[in-house]
């Protein structure tokens, strides 16, 4: 994945609350994603009907609405879907038989092939057969090419709230138009969900008119090749604020991601960004 190239967008997801529980899809297309269209976007049973159709050995979603979405999630032959991580994931129902099967396509565009993995976070059943609760993120690479679409659904789900990132700008999420030598507050939220506690890189990255930098919680390091932590920490409620003094004109982008594949490099699931145009005095 490329870093700061590739501007990923995770927002505030709107729960429907049914008995305390959670129904939506959630997608976070990346740019050049074919079947998200690089666009993020919530879906709750606001915005149309769900259906759980109930696999040998996995599940599947349709979802009608003013767009319309299937999404299928399968164990390798002869397993039986459950809680945790499925790699390797193949487009179902053509996957081999060693590998799980993961398909995401909907509005009239779908993958011939594609690459991916998932995460089962709860699944349970009625007493006749049929999906209870069910909850899972996923990442999908249509035609093996680099941009993702990364997303999450949840069924009646009262587990596997996704962590959630924030960043704004002088109070703002929207591009923020500036003087050079004004002081903006730039400000970074974290809302942990099922995370809190989880061990976590945290990153703070500028790209602008200097290149790209990193902030390693003293001062911003210029070499984009070696980018440069933030910190290393578990996952909480936390809100950090600071101030940016920019020196010279031009379009500046901050980004903050929480990354719990701990890799020392910024993998950009979970992250938020915020644009400041600086202009001359």
């Amino acid at each position: 994945m490329k870093v700061m190239v590739v501007i990923a967008f995770i927002g505030v997801l709107f729960f429907s609350a049914i008995s305390n529980a959670a129904t939506f899809i959630y997608f976070n297309s990346e740019e050049g994603d074919y079947i998200g269209q690089g666009i993020e976007q919530t879906l709750t049973s606001d915005d149309g009907t769900f259906t759980a159709n109930v696999l040998s050995n996995g599940v599947t979603f349709d979802f009608f609405g003013t767009t319309f979405w299937y999404l299928s999630f399968a164990a390798p032959d002869g397993e039986t879907l459950k809680p945790g991580a499925y790699e390797n994931a193949s487009r179902y129902p053509f996957q081999s038989p060693t590998q799980p099967g993961l398909d995401i396509s909907g509005d009239g565009r779908g993958c011939n092939e594609l690459s991916g993995r998932f995460d089962i976070l709860e699944i349970s059943y009625t007493s006749e057969g049929e999906i209870d609760r069910f909850a899972a993120d996923f990442e999908q690479h249509c035609e093996f090419f680099e941009p993702a679409l990364f997303g999450s659904i949840r069924y009646n789900a009262t587990a596997g709230f996704p962590l959630k990132v924030n960043i704004k700008a002088n109070d703002s999420r929207t591009p923020i138009s500036i003087k050079v030598g004004q002081i903006v507050k730039i400000s970074a939220t974290i809302d942990s969900g099922d995370d809190e506690g989880v061990l976590a890189e945290h990153w703070l990255g500028m790209t602008g008119t200097y290149g790209t930098q990193w902030f390693n919680g003293k001062k911003w390091n210029l070499n984009p090749k070696q980018p440069k932590m933030w910190f290393y920490g578990p996952i909480s409620n936390k809100n950090y604020t600071f101030n940016w003094k920019p020196t010279a004109q031009g379009i500046y982008m901050f980004q903050f991601i929480v990354d719990k594949q701990i890799n020392k490099k910024p993998n950009t699931q979970f992250v938020d960004h915020v644009v400041i145009t600086v202009l001359p005095n």
